[in-house]
């Protein structure tokens, strides 16, 4: 969503110089109310540091689009690991092959931008009607096995990682909790981490907390 915003010096002008009339409509939160007006100026000041919109503005841009969805999945993975008594597998998908859902705008569409929202069903189904099929003489066939190895083994056993038996290829995937937060980064290689994008997260959910009324 950042690339069609930069690409019209308008769009992007008008969103600069009325950030608090736009920015409800882009990162779709309530509209020309307090709550609004100081979300509005958050948004601002994390993001954007308070500067004018540029093309500069690429990373804070599509940082806060990205967030529209990576918070509320954080914070779903949040609440279903408090409360189901089942374990919560939580993943970024970072590993970047020669394909994508989104292409930089100037490479005819053979350059992806990064990876994107969905990249990682590239891997997990054959989508024959935008990529090929990855046989084995495509270097993409390791994350093909990789993926649907680890989401056969969740759908049979319901741990990704068979019998918990971690391997230098496979290491074990420590389930997700509201203390350690780990999860894994499926990359080149599969590597477990902690605390997803902390600060981001953390700066919605000042904003928007959970509340516990009935």
């Amino acid at each position: 969503m950042a690339f069609p915003m930069l690409s019209n010096a308008t769009l992007l002008q008008m969103l600069s110089d009325n950030f608090e009339k736009y920015a409800p409509i882009c990162f779709i939160y309530e509209r020309e109310t307090p709550k609004s007006r100081q979300v509005s100026k958050g948004i601002r000041k994390f993001y954007f540091n308070d500067e004018p919109l540029t093309n500069d503005s690429f990373k804070g841009l599509a940082d806060a689009y990205a967030d529209l969805v990576g918070f509320q999945v954080n914070r779903a993975a949040n609440l279903i690991s408090q409360y189901s008594t089942q374990s919560v597998y939580y993943y970024k998908f970072s590993y970047q092959g020669r394909y994508s859902h989104f292409y930089l705008p100037d490479s005819n569409g053979t350059i992806p931008y990064g990876v994107v929202h969905h990249d990682d069903l590239i891997y997990s189904f054959y989508i024959s009607t935008l990529f090929p099929f990855f046989n084995a003489s495509f270097p993409e066939k390791e994350m093909v096995q990789t993926l649907t190895t680890l989401w056969a083994n969740f759908a049979k056993t319901g741990n990704p990682v068979s019998e918990n038996k971690g391997t230098t290829a496979f290491p074990i995937w420590t389930p997700y909790d509201t203390k350690s937060r780990k999860y894994l980064d499926i990359g080149e290689k599969l590597v477990i981490k902690g605390n997803m994008f902390k600060e981001r997260y953390d700066f919605w959910s000042k904003f928007y907390p959970i509340c516990n009324c009935v």
